[in-house]
């Protein structure tokens, strides 16, 4: 198992935001989490790659446990993640803001910077052109010298997925990735998940809209009032009362 969740709380004040989730995702799959607004999904992706640390429960990626682990530390684990809110880098080229990211797991060079040596130079020919890999895989190659606050939006959140690719991440999670795009936007979505998943990349995906992960994913989890109230294939999920009742109601059952 990839990433194991097991017996999770994060506790603000007397609130609960998570409690008691365990959730395992498998390597080489694409895992949906579901829930209403405000049902703790964001918190656990939080949690998760440790930009809050756990009142209780353990998280372990790889075989370790990365519960206590800063978000930099975890990243280098090969564990990443993309926002909500778009967070590029707006006054660089789409170029650079995908160069960024392959810089995660590069040790200090500053003597071969100063010195401009033979292999550094080679280190950075061989990024030039996994950055251009990585542009013409997610269908912006043509904007690589754009500035990228000028993309429009759904752009700017395809190239912050870009971003996180070029940290050659095992488990991609994905925070609500096709917030305002339009309907053509989330096909393309849809489809550049697909080509992530098939290079042999994890991917986790929180969505609000169940409709929009219907079909795409493996396995779905599904969260109320922080917590889990169900996990199985897209179809059982539909189907799972409880379910039903978070999203609309018990009385329209």
């Amino acid at each position: 198992m990839l990433l194991e969740i097991n017996n999770l709380t994060k506790k603000f004040g007397g609130l609960y935001a998570n409690k008691d989730i365990t959730l395992h995702v498998e390597e080489g799959k694409i895992i949906g989490l579901i829930g209403p607004n405000g049902s703790g999904k964001t918190t656990l992706f939080n949690v998760v790659t440790g930009f809050l640390q756990p009142t209780k429960g353990e998280v372990i990626f790889d075989g370790d446990v990365i519960s206590n682990l800063k978000p930099h530390l975890i990243a280098r684990k090969s564990l990443v993640r993309t926002f909500q809110q778009v967070n590029l880098f707006k006054g660089m080229t789409v170029f650079e803001n995908v160069l960024v990211g392959t810089q995660c797991k590069l040790p200090n060079k500053i003597f071969k910077v100063i010195a401009r040596t033979k292999d550094l130079k080679q280190e950075e020919k061989r990024l030039f052109e996994k950055t251009e890999y990585i542009l013409d895989l997610i269908g912006l190659y043509d904007k690589k010298n754009v500035q990228a606050y000028s993309l429009p939006y759904g752009h700017q959140r395809i190239l912050e997925i870009g971003r996180a690719l070029a940290t050659d991440p095992k488990l991609l999670l994905l925070d609500e990735p096709a917030a305002g795009m339009n309907i053509k936007e989330k096909d393309d979505l849809i489809e550049l998940i697909y080509k992530i998943n098939q290079k042999g990349i994890t991917v986790w995906i929180i969505e609000h809209d169940m409709n929009m992960i219907v079909g795409v994913v493996d396995k779905v989890a599904v969260l109320d009032s922080g917590e889990k109230i169900a996990d199985g294939s897209s179809e059982d999920i539909q189907r799972n009362k409880k379910v039903i009742e978070a999203y609309l109601g018990k009385e329209v059952i």
